[in-house]
């Protein structure tokens, strides 16, 4: 449902199914008496995948491996429970990779302050300093000063990714105050902003999967290349 309170439809696209599939998704019906109603099917129901041969765009990262339905399988016997903020950064990629720019950023960057506020006041907790100044602190600084504090403490943020982060304010303060819409380079300042706060909160990359990127094949042995530059810039 889009701002004005009107469902928007996803686009028909004969490469991955039917006129007859897309409006049975649809639940459409017909009748011509008003009384009397059928499925309005115009074709067969049919949907088609589609195998593609990756490129650059697709590396091992984009992808769940063995290792990581470990991981999850581990933390569902833990009863794992994401926090808000990673519930939010999801938010903000699945609007992105739906090109929703505008509310990604503005997902993306309520994370980054929930994050921000959440990581000062465990530091402080830790230092058995009373909380009593934050009021003051976020009175007087504002969220691009925290945010170099915050990722320059905690040390393990690039600094493209920290320049992408202080970009993506900027252009949430401008849809939030001018009423302006991204810029065309807002997507990959997402991405950058979605990592600083990854690490921040669960000290990892977001892994950036993408909703209907269909199936892949790939060469045996570039993947085997792409795992080993994964695993050794994961350590």
């Amino acid at each position: 449902m889009d701002n004005t309170g009107y469902v928007r439809l996803s686009p028909f696209d004969s490469r991955f199914n039917s006129l007859g599939s897309y409006c049975n998704s649809l639940i459409l019906q017909w009748s011509l008496d008003g009384t009397n109603w059928s499925d309005f099917v115009p074709d067969a129901k049919i949907q088609r995948v589609i195998s593609l041969v990756m490129g650059d765009y697709a590396g091992y990262r984009n992808y769940i491996a063995e290792e990581d339905w470990n991981e999850i399988k581990s933390k569902v016997k833990q009863e794992y429970s994401p926090s808000y903020v990673m519930v939010l950064l999801t938010q903000a990629w699945e609007h992105h990779d739906q090109r929703n720019t505008k509310y990604a950023i503005l997902d993306g960057v309520t994370a980054l302050e929930l994050a921000v506020d959440e990581l000062l006041k465990k530091g402080l907790d830790k230092m058995n300093i009373q909380f009593n100044k934050i009021d003051e602190f976020n009175t007087t600084q504002r969220l691009p000063v925290k945010t170099m504090i915050v990722t320059a403490l905690k040390g393990n943020i690039t600094t493209k990714e920290i320049e992408d982060t202080l970009e993506a304010i900027k252009i949430r303060n401008d849809i939030v105050h001018e009423g302006k819409n991204p810029p065309a380079d807002a997507g990959k300042r997402l991405v950058g902003l979605i990592n600083t706060i990854s690490k921040l909160i669960e000290d990892r990359e977001f892994r950036f999967l993408k909703a209907n990127h269909s199936n892949a094949i790939r060469d045996i042995s570039k993947w085997e290349e792409e795992k080993q530059k994964f695993l050794e810039k994961k350590n």
